[in-house]
């Protein structure tokens, strides 16, 4: 996927309108003329080098010998398509250390600099201006994209949110950089936004035509959204809206609201006080939780709670089970859809549930964390419930039969 929108990129923005430096040396006898033989062998050393870095390198000694050179604005033309390339090999490779840094330090740079790769006096005579200005608009797209991509495999979700927002905001035809975005709020785990990343997801589930995630993509998008939206809602009602709506806008409207199941039972109950009293397990998950993130976190989770068990039954749906089948790990969605309960077990649970299956448990804490916020619990088979069947049986060892001596 990620090769295939690389080069979309690429050909929007680098090829169509840098064609022009196909055309350098057939011009060259025509309208301009190289300096001196040491010129000449670099433009040659230029053009023949594939290498984008080399190539860059070639071009910066080119411009210090000959600042003024005639060919100074396809120069230009020719360092964009170097760095262009750059970005293309970073959205296509196995992201590594270097490759995500070589990404970013030629998006960075077109970024700043595209008042000066796309300045008038650079755009080739076979190109309008209408297309120059698509070709600018299509490269900053990119370059924002690359940048975007590059903050989500370094885990900085925040930037990569803003990196992708400004796509959207110049480009709202991309379903692919939707469904980034809907992954990158929801891994910032704020239960607030939610709603954000659902729409999101639904941008990218709905959208049709150019700009359009594949029909698999678009499948297996719809699935995980319904997944989810359940999850956060508590039944579909309000999901085909929710799709229609983002079919119009890449980005929620102003005013944009969708209620968790916890806000609509609060209505339902009429105040906070009447809901703890119906949910008492959400009230005392919550209690944990201010306790566990104030400042003597620490100190009440070693003294109150590590290794005692919480006699409140707790419920919540499931995020992820490890290994997938007899799995001794889950991961529960209390309040968070993310996950903010582990669940260990001894022995291994036969067979698996699918996420969103709703589990009850108790347990003992034995572990938390304040970001992201998760209390890991050790748990009895017996205090799970929700789960088919029992605990699956331990190994048989069977004894070696000793070989009779004649």
């Amino acid at each position: 996927m990620l090769n295939r929108v690389a080069k979309a990129f690429l050909g929007m923005a680098v090829i169509a309108a840098l064609g022009a430096t196909q055309a350098f040396a057939q011009d060259a006898p025509k309208k301009k003329a190289v300096k001196d033989q040491a010129e000449y062998d670099l433009y040659n050393s230029v053009s023949k080098e594939t290498d984008p870095n080399k190539r860059l390198a070639l071009i910066n000694t080119w411009k210090e010998k000959y600042p003024d050179s005639d060919y100074k604005n396809d120069r230009v033309l020719i360092e964009l398509q170097s760095y262009s390339q750059m970005e293309t090999a970073t959205l296509g490779a196995k992201p590594t250390p270097d490759s995500l840094a070589a990404g970013q330090k030629a998006a960075n740079t077109i970024v700043s600099n595209l008042d000066t790769y796309f300045a008038p006096a650079v755009k080739p005579d076979t190109v309008s201006d209408a297309d120059w200005q698509k070709a600018r608009s299509a490269t900053e797209v990119q370059a924002h994209t690359t940048l975007g991509w590059i903050a989500m495999q370094s885990k900085d979700n925040p930037t990569a949110e803003a990196e992708f927002k400004k796509v959207l905001g110049m480009n709202d035809a991309n379903a692919q950089v939707s469904y980034w975005l809907g992954t990158v709020i929801a891994l910032q785990k704020v239960m607030a936004r939610t709603p954000e990343a659902l729409y999101s997801f639904a941008r990218a589930s709905a959208l049709t035509g150019p700009g359009a995630l594949t029909d698999a993509g678009r499948a297996s998008t719809d699935a995980y959204l319904k997944r989810a939206y359940v999850g956060y809602h508590g039944d579909e009602t309000g999901l085909d809206d929710l799709k229609a709506a983002a079919a119009k806008s890449a980005l929620p409207p102003q005013g944009f609201v969708l209620k968790s199941v916890v806000e609509i039972e609060k209505e339902k109950a009429g105040s906070e006080e009447e809901y703890n009293k119906q949910h008492p397990d959400m009230a005392m998950w919550k209690n944990l939780k201010a306790a566990l993130t104030g400042d003597e976190g620490p100190s009440y989770f070693e003294k109150n709670m590590k290794g005692a068990l919480v006699p409140q039954e707790f419920k919540g749906k499931v995020v992820s089970l490890t290994p997938a089948v007899n799995p001794k790990q889950i991961v529960l969605a209390i309040e968070n859809q993310g996950g903010d309960a582990t669940l260990n077990f001894e022995t291994p649970l036969r067979g698996k549930v699918e996420p969103g299956t709703e589990l009850s448990f108790k347990g003992s804490p034995s572990a938390f964390a304040k970001d992201p916020y998760m209390i890991t619990f050790e748990v009895e088979r017996t205090d799970l419930k929700g789960w088919p069947g029992a605990a699956a049986p331990a190994p048989v060892h069977k004894r070696p039969v000793a070989r009779r001596r004649r």
